[in-house]
């Protein structure tokens, strides 16, 4: 691990110790505020209010430990093969995504709850009761749990499926008559050829004249180097040069 690397590690790993206490306390006191308040009346807002600080107390609570434990595994060289690390890195995704979805769904609930207020005084009481609003909110973490396990243990296959249909892919390559550029996070690794799913992938490519221009790794730790973001061309010779940006965290994506 490089000296800048080692620097990000270490230099994250202090700021979310630091931030995540009070991230963790003033989310604690917010929720007891609302609870204890006899100024707000209005349940459906107090209800709206405790979801979206429960977000972001499991931010600090949850999300920042996992994010520095998984640093500090990477700093100790314990990388993606280790089964712990896994694990953790899969919880700490897990959990970023669902208090992350939540949070910003909460926030939208909570300006339409605004607008109608707003814009429906006279039928606000009609229209937003607290029965709706609860299940609005129980809605919220069942969704925000459920688009964080897609992100997790579905999107690969997504990815594979959308870059293995040939027919789909061939179908819209054959009828394109521009630059096709095709960038994303795949999750194949090109320094592994002998896969049988690199194969399958790299026969694809051939088969649609297309050409993977990305050659650097993009996920750096001190025991292993993968390339698994991709920049896919019809057209290579009209990219004149791409890069790999270094990040806090192991993945890196090409520019």
């Amino acid at each position: 691990m490089t000296n800048t690397y080692y620097l990000s590690y270490v230099s994250n790993c202090v700021i979310n110790g630091f931030s995540s206490y009070p991230a963790i306390m003033l989310n604690i006191f917010t929720i007891y505020a609302i609870e204890k308040t006899t100024t707000l009346s209005n349940k459906t807002l107090k209800t709206l209010l405790l979801s979206l600080a429960a977000s972001d107390l499991g931010v600090g609570l949850v999300v920042q430990p996992l994010y520095i434990a998984c640093l500090a595994m990477e700093m100790e060289h314990i990388t993606e093969n280790n089964l712990n690390y896994n694990n953790i890195y899969k919880a700490f995704l897990l959990s970023a995504n669902t208090f992350g979805f939540a949070s910003f769904f909460c926030v939208t609930a909570l300006s339409a709850d605004r607008f109608l207020s707003v814009h429906f005084n006279l039928r606000y009481r009609e229209l937003v009761t607290h029965r709706r609003v609860v299940g609005v909110v129980i809605s919220i973490w069942v969704i925000s749990a459920f688009l964080s396990l897609i992100r997790i243990f579905i999107s690969k296959k997504i990815m594979y499926l959308i870059f293995t249909s040939e027919d789909l892919l061939g179908a819209n390559v054959a009828s394109w008559y521009g630059m096709l550029l095709l960038a994303g996070d795949i999750n194949l690794d090109m320094f592994r050829p002998e896969m049988s799913e690199m194969k399958r992938y790299n026969e694809l490519l051939d088969s649609l004249n297309l050409k993977q221009m990305v050659t650097k790794a993009t996920r750096i730790t001190k025991t292993s180097k993968t390339l698994i973001n991709h920049i896919i061309t019809n057209a290579p010779k009209r990219i004149t040069y791409n890069e790999v940006l270094p990040r806090p965290l192991p993945t890196t994506t090409p520019r």
